[in-house]
């Protein structure tokens, strides 16, 4: 939860409140005037723990563990609201979170729910008041105001922050948030499907925490400590080619020579016998250079250049992405189509709210950068573009108002969308949508692009939920891009997506483009190589265009390097059983059967149809008559070669 995967208030329901939550102010957070200093501090790192500050005039604090919350429920009632990170959290859905099955629900779920409510209120706090400033009850949903508190998150958070700072500077930040980050997310929960997702995103960032911290240890000499950081990151994410990489170095550099050939030949081990795969080029290149004798502040050094050799690096980036080796746009004539006739529908006074979602690689931004051209120009329709990133989780409804002023730039209504983007956007007050609906009435029509809404604040979609279900006439359309999953932004530049995970929903959308792998017909300005490169990387386009810059630069009808060795990255990083299915299935002839996968794999056929259904589902294999093979033939490829010179 938090992030795109936090629940959302605004369902419009006039529930039932009990008698302890009736006097509260609903929908309305406490004022800067009305706040005190944190009464808790919480911490979700490891086991759940708050220390409450006694306000009976006794100095000290009261450490309160899992079992003093009133109950194994109240307990994650709590929990599910810190996840949503100040947001608030509809009562459906923490219903849906507390009982998994109708077997154990409640006869009056709503009742149940919000005596939970007074009673976590009783238990956290001596102030009746400051419960209720902080435990908010709003209209059909809860919302724990994280501002009045101290949470270990946040904290992270914050230190995170500073990664783009010099790293002299940033670097007691990285290693204070380290220190918060001793146990995994929540480490008491177990079998909580409302928790995993944020568990696992958690580590991922811990990891990604680590490794900033190794990397700014290594440029400072500091490289005993950056070896420990390396290790740490192993712990979680023991197939991390990059952790190795950095205690590879860190050994180099101390003159620990064997050390780091044991690093090395651990990394090959752990990936040949759990996974069944070779390193990547990159970490052999790096062993080879060690082994070579090349010294470890030159290898540092062209690792992480200084801020005066940047260009140059960035110049020779530049230089592989020659436009005329790149990718003409292909295919998706009949979703810009949709999208355009919708745009045009909704300028002649209805609303539309139309939703393009994909997995990353299939080319959302792309899409939104050719439907802008149709729509705009001398006599088209007004648009405006922004682009939602992680940080406007914390600034509401500020992306929104940039694409209005973009809209409206140079037109009789660029004042009016100017004051409406200087409004402090605090919440979705009547005050605030009416403000919004009346700019769109006055100097619509207006199509807004939002690209990477699974980023967007609460108050952002409540106000699109809001326009949709209220004004149908406003002449008003929105076309958003939502990245399929949370997750999948882990795949890189392979373009791949992970099994079983859950897609974002947006409410009230009006339709639904889903941007599925190209087909050899839509893609025929590829001209001969069409077929053969669809085939080949299964139409997912950010395959095909890094294959398209191989072939142009004279690279062969093979996969790049680094192609090849985000493939392996990715595969690599699914885990059991996904890998190991798609390593066996590398060494089988086309189209092959489950039964002869799970001989080949040796697991359970069971499990073997579970995960091939997954598989299916993010593309990596597809039905092919009465069988299954890989979707795309470089996958298999890679992973065949991998094997073959792993056995050589």
């Amino acid at each position: 939860m938090g992030g795109s995967g936090s629940p959302r208030a605004g369902d419009g329901a006039s529930d039932t409140i009990d008698k302890a939550d009736r006097s509260d102010t609903v929908g309305t957070d406490a004022s800067p005037s009305d706040r005190t200093p944190a009464a808790l501090r919480i911490s979700m790192f490891g086991p759940l723990r708050i220390e409450r500050v006694r306000h009976n005039g006794i100095d000290g604090t009261d450490v309160l563990g899992p079992s003093d919350l009133g109950g194994v429920k109240t307990k994650e009632l709590l929990e599910l609201l810190l996840l949503a990170r100040g947001h608030p959290v509809r009562k459906d859905v923490l219903i849906e979170a507390l009982w998994r099955s109708s077997s154990d629900e409640p006869r009056n779920p709503t009742a149940t729910l919000e005596s939970y409510v007074s009673v976590l209120r009783k238990h956290l706090f001596d102030d009746r008041d400051e419960a209720r400033r902080t435990l908010v009850t709003m209209n059909g949903a809860y919302r724990f105001a994280i501002e009045r508190v101290t949470l270990d998150l946040d904290r992270f958070d914050a230190a995170m922050a500073t990664s783009d700072r010099p790293r002299s500077e940033r670097l007691p930040h990285l290693i204070d948030a380290a220190e918060l980050a001793t146990g995994d997310l929540l480490e008491d929960v177990h079998e909580a499907a409302w928790l995993e997702q944020e568990r696992e995103l958690t580590r991922d960032r811990v990891a990604r925490l680590h490794l900033l911290i190794a990397a700014d240890l290594l440029v400072l000499g500091d490289a005993a400590t950056a070896a420990r950081h390396g290790e740490r990151v192993l712990r979680s994410r023991p197939y991390s080619e990059e952790a190795f990489q950095m205690i590879m170095l860190a050994e180099h550099a101390l003159g620990h020579s064997e050390a780091a050939r044991r690093a090395f030949e651990r990394c090959r081990r752990l990936l040949a016998e759990e996974l069944g795969f070779d390193c990547t080029s990159e970490t052999e290149d790096l062993w080879g250079a060690i082994d070579a004798g090349t010294p470890a502040a030159a290898l540092i050094a062209a690792r992480w250049p200084s801020a005066t050799t940047r260009p140059n690096a960035s110049r020779r980036r530049a230089d592989r992405r020659d436009p005329s080796r790149m990718l003409p746009f292909v295919g998706r004539r009949e979703e810009l189509a949709r999208a355009r006739d919708l745009c045009e529908f909704a300028s002649r006074g209805s609303f539309q709210m139309v939703v393009v979602r994909g997995r990353a690689g299939m080319g959302r931004s792309a899409f939104l950068s050719q439907l802008e051209p149709m729509l705009g120009g001398p006599g088209g329709l007004r648009v405006g573009r922004a682009t939602y990133t992680p940080i406007d989780l914390e600034r509401p409804g500020v992306p929104l108002a940039a694409a209005l002023v973009r809209a409206f730039a140079g037109t009789a209504g660029a004042d009016a969308a100017r004051a409406y983007a200087a409004a402090p956007f605090v919440d979705t007050s009547d005050a605030t949508l009416r403000a919004l609906r009346q700019l769109v009435i006055d100097h619509g029509p207006v199509t807004l692009l939002l690209d990477d809404l699974q980023w967007a604040d609460a108050d952002t979609l409540t106000a699109l939920e809001w326009l949709g279900r209220n004004q149908p006439d406003l002449p008003l359309a929105v076309v958003a891009t939502l990245r399929a999953s949370v997750h999948d932004g882990a795949a890189g530049a392979s373009g791949l997506g992970g099994p079983g995970l859950a897609t974002p929903a947006v409410p009230g959308a009006s339709d639904v483009i889903d941007l599925a792998p190209l087909q050899a017909g839509p893609a025929a300005e590829l001209r001969g190589l069409d077929a053969a490169l669809i085939r080949a990387t299964g139409g997912v386009p950010a395959l095909l265009a890094d294959s398209w810059r191989w072939i142009h630069a004279g690279g062969g009808s093979g996969p790049s390097p680094s192609l090849r060795d985000a493939v392996l990255r990715h595969v690599r990083g699914l885990g059991n059983p996904y890998a190991g299915l798609l390593r066996a299935a590398a060494t089988l002839a086309e189209p092959f059967t489950p039964e002869q996968l799970a001989d080949a794999a040796v697991m359970p056929m069971g499990l073997v149809d579970r995960s091939i259904v997954e598989l299916c589902r993010v593309d990596l294999f597809e039905r092919h008559g009465r069988g299954i093979r890989f979707r795309a033939t470089l996958v298999r490829d890679v992973l065949s070669d991998a094997a073959a010179s792993r056995s050589a």
